[in-house]
């Protein structure tokens, strides 16, 4: 028993309930017989010591158990599962990609229990990570998550004295992950996306030992790129754009251009470092740091969030431009995951521009394209040469879907979710990235942030999960025409308790609050719950119709 331990181990989903029956659709194919790929780990700084011992929590009974990921136990004590998350949602593919989601995860955990990519990227990568993390990982295997963001970090060579006096650990900042085309920091300056996946960690298991660690590299990593990558002049970051980096997320002038690229401002990056002022703040909060502090990060976030609403905004397209070139000029062109940023994270507070985002940043039939309209290139049959252009990429589209959730657009909502589900029972994986008419490459399949990217679409937008430092609030987005029937999800693990959460009715809007059979009181249509419960807990919900959203 640990006294100050977040638990979880890896748990192997490798065997699912089985399909479904045959649906009125398509009829999803069987799970099982994937292989556990090994980590390569090129680039892994491994901390000292081990900073927290785990403590198993059990999914099943008697001699079958099996070790899961789940939430904290303070109290050392087992919870007793009996099996992994369950989604009944009446409509048999959405419930088949949601247990292909998490036997997937569980084939994306390599040596060392730490997260890779996913098929053909058998490695350990900082941002895969991170935005894996915040969308359901932490949740579900809290401690591989924190095994994985512990590896992804370096030392900052140019660290001031503050942070590498003699004595002094390593200054350590979330590790850059790094490209062939344009190499690694300052031209890729995205690293700060680290933060994202610690706070998620933190939210959902409060260990403040950890959030300690996570602060330190936080805070150096901003210090790191206030120094290398910020432009004065502007008040924004230079660098490529977060995951785009490569020749088909660019216009033919940059290809193989490290140093041109590192001379433009990306929309996605700038949104990572505003996140990441916000994140220190509340990291700094949380570990009771002195007001002026705080004070510093939440003011520098409000002026770089000026700065990205000023200088990147294009008020003839109706939505923000994916980059401003080294001439300060903006494309035309948008960029899924930036604008899906802008809108989850209070970037943009304006109604009319968040409605015109949602109005002109457009989905194809199989969901958002990572950026688009996509660039006039030469055609390539090399992966790296064309993946970024216009492709779509489901863990962005799992970004988009929690914003458009939280801004209560059940119409983008609903378009994401089918169209992510389609992709995944046509493809018979939650691949990589997909051509717009929903084909892959299959040496792209099982990747790890595109299955979170689905899984978030259920926890987050679905059933509307969002975690605070002291509560699970819930405000959930149930569309009429996906789900005419009650939804469920049943063994969910969050901190001390197992949660089995019921939906019924459609729309955004809370009509009746139920924790253990008791109506519950709530204001702001935003009911919750104490992270300080333990046990078991039914809670259900009762919505109103689609035009209360």
């Amino acid at each position: 028993p640990t006294t100050d331990a977040m638990v979880g181990v890896r748990s192997p989903y490798a065997s699912p309930r089985g399909p479904p029956p045959t649906s009125t659709a398509s009829t999803p194919p069987a799970l099982g017989g994937l292989r556990r790929p090994h980590s390569a780990n090129k680039h892994v700084y491994v901390i000292g010591t081990t900073l927290i011992a785990s403590t198993a929590i059990y999914f099943g009974s008697g001699g079958g158990r099996t070790r899961a990921a789940t939430g904290r136990m303070s109290n050392g004590q087992q919870i007793d599962v009996d099996g992994p998350p369950i989604l009944r949602t009446g409509q048999d593919e959405y419930d088949w990609a949601y247990r292909l989601a998490l036997e997937e995860i569980d084939a994306n955990v390599g040596e060392g229990d730490r997260f890779i990519a996913g098929e053909g990227w058998a490695q350990l990568w900082t941002r895969d990570t991170s935005y894996a993390a915040e969308s359901a990982a932490s949740l579900l295997y809290p401690a591989v998550v924190r095994s994985s963001l512990e590896a992804s970090v370096e030392v900052d060579p140019d660290a001031d004295e503050e942070d590498d006096s003699e004595g002094a650990p390593p200054a350590l900042v979330w590790l850059q992950d790094s490209c062939a085309h344009f190499g690694g920091w300052p031209v890729l300056s995205d690293a700060i996306v680290g933060a994202r996946g610690a706070w998620s960690l933190y939210l959902v298991g409060g260990n403040r030992t950890f959030l300690s660690w996570a602060y330190d590299v936080t805070r150096r990593s901003l210090k790191r790129g206030e120094r290398d990558a910020f432009d004065d002049g502007l008040g924004l970051f230079r660098g490529c754009s977060s995951f785009m980096e490569s020749n088909s997320g660019y216009p033919a002038k940059y290809h193989h251009r490290g140093d041109l690229v590192g001379m433009t401002k990306a929309l996605s990056t700038n949104a990572l470092y505003y996140s990441g002022y916000s994140i220190a703040a509340g990291m700094a909060r949380e570990l009771g740091k002195e007001e002026e502090i705080i004070q510093q990060y939440e003011a520098r976030a409000i002026r770089l969030r000026e700065s990205i609403r000023s200088h990147l905004w294009l008020g003839e397209k109706g939505y923000y431009s994916y980059v401003m070139d080294e001439n300060n000029t903006l494309l035309s062109n948008f960029e899924g995951l930036g604008e899906a940023l802008v809108l989850m994270d209070g970037i943009e507070t304006d109604t009319g521009r968040i409605q015109s985002i949602f109005d002109n940043v457009k989905q194809q039939r199989y969901g958002l394209p990572c950026l688009w309209p996509p660039f006039d290139l030469k055609a390539s049959e090399h992966i790296a040469q064309y993946y970024h252009n216009g492709r779509l990429w489901p863990f962005v589209q799992g970004y988009y879907a929690m914003a458009a959730a939280r801004h209560g657009r059940i119409d983008v909502f609903s378009h994401a979710l089918q169209a992510l589900k389609d992709l995944a029972v046509k493809s018979k994986t939650f691949a990589e990235f997909y051509e717009i008419n929903g084909t892959f490459p299959a040496q792209r399949s099982r990747q790890l942030w595109s299955e979170t990217g689905y899984l978030a679409m259920i926890h987050q937008g679905l059933f509307g999960l969002t975690f605070e430092v002291d509560r699970l609030c819930f405000a959930p987005l149930k569309p009429k025409a996906l789900f005419p029937s009650t939804v469920i999800l049943e063994n969910l693990v969050y901190q001390n308790m197992v949660l089995d959460i019921s939906i019924k009715g459609q729309g955004g809007y809370i009509k009746r609050f139920e924790l253990d059979g008791k109506k519950q009181k709530f204001s702001a249509e935003t009911p919750f719950i104490s992270s300080k419960l333990t046990g078991r807990h039914t809670v259900k919900i009762v919505m109103g119709d689609d035009s209360k959203v």
